[in-house]
């Protein structure tokens, strides 16, 4: 009696330690896996912020193209310093190492969308530049324009001072016309407003020669010499505003398929770590249904060795 009296009792405590041992297993499996799983919830959130942000960062690259306002400028070196903490903050969170290769090759794709940034930048500061000589080109010619007609020579007939005034006239006409296709191949990038200003420009060149035969007096022919100097410093600067805007356009291409990368990188990572936290969750929660079994069935083995 005092035998079974002794087995019944050691039954009931190793009953009792395995029992706590599992209940402890249990909560501190809750703990880990809570604490992993806010772990992930949070990489997870500064992985959206990354997408986010690129998105904000293109938004303000278009309003800096459109408005070609420095401010932009500033506020996206804000973005890309708070995208860097974030990739910062990441490293080394992640438990595969395929996606840390990720967090660096987007750090990389980062650089090098802000290397192409910057260097559109300094371009749309070129063409604003040579916006400005252009203006000041206009300024010129019809200034020099002025002073010939002020001084036509008043010793020939006034048909012939009234063709000069014309054809002084229509040159500043072709430069109007010149400028203002010039002005819609800024908006609209049309290569038919290239066309346009050139053949503006060939008509202003043929035009000038035409007024040179014209003027037999050093002050006409020094005249139309600086008229024809305005005429090529505006091709000169036309042609480089060109070549400026075909650098911008390979610049802002590989933009664009940089902030692609960065973006499916991103969202790439986010659904693995999603993939990978259910199934961490999944394995968690069958183990606990496991170890709940087992207290179930010891607790049953128990309650037997008493009957």
């Amino acid at each position: 009696m005092m035998f079974k009296s002794l087995k019944s009792n050691f039954i009931v405590t190793t009953g009792c330690i395995v029992i706590i041992f599992i209940a402890c297993t249990i909560a501190f499996m809750n703990v880990v896996l809570m604490k992993r799983i806010d772990e992930r919830i949070n990489n997870l959130y500064k992985a959206t912020h990354i997408i986010q942000s690129i998105l904000e960062i293109r938004n303000l690259e278009k309003d800096f193209i459109i408005n070609k306002d420095l401010r932009y400028r500033e506020q996206l070196m804000t973005l890309r310093n708070t995208t860097k903490k974030i990739l910062v903050q990441l490293t080394g969170k992640f438990s595969k190492a395929k996606h840390e290769e990720n967090l660096r090759t987007i750090n990389k794709e980062l650089d090098n969308y802000f290397i192409n940034f910057d260097e559109y930048a300094k371009s749309t500061e070129q063409q604003i530049e040579l916006d400005a000589a252009m203006v000041e080109t206009a300024r010129t010619l019809d200034r020099e324009v002025k002073d010939i007609r002020t001084e036509l020579d008043t010793g020939k007939t006034e048909a012939d001072r009234l063709k000069k005034n014309n054809d002084l006239n229509q040159l500043l006409i072709y430069y109007l016309e010149a400028r203002r296709h010039e002005k819609n191949y800024i908006l609209r990038h049309d290569s038919l407003y290239i066309e346009r200003v050139m053949n503006n420009i060939q008509l202003m060149f043929s035009l000038s020669d035409s007024l040179k035969g014209q003027f037999q007096g050093q002050f006409y022919k020094e005249k139309m010499n600086d008229v024809v100097h305005q005429i090529e410093d505006y091709k000169n600067s036309f042609d480089k505003y060109l070549a400026i805007d075909e650098l911008k356009k390979k610049n802002e291409t590989k933009m664009v398929q940089t902030a692609s990368n960065i973006q499916r990188i991103a969202y790439e990572t986010i659904l693995e770590e999603k993939n990978l936290m259910t199934n961490e969750m999944m394995r968690a929660k069958l183990l606990i249904q496991f170890l709940t079994a087992v207290v179930i069935l010891s607790g049953v083995l128990i309650i037997s060795s008493f009957e």
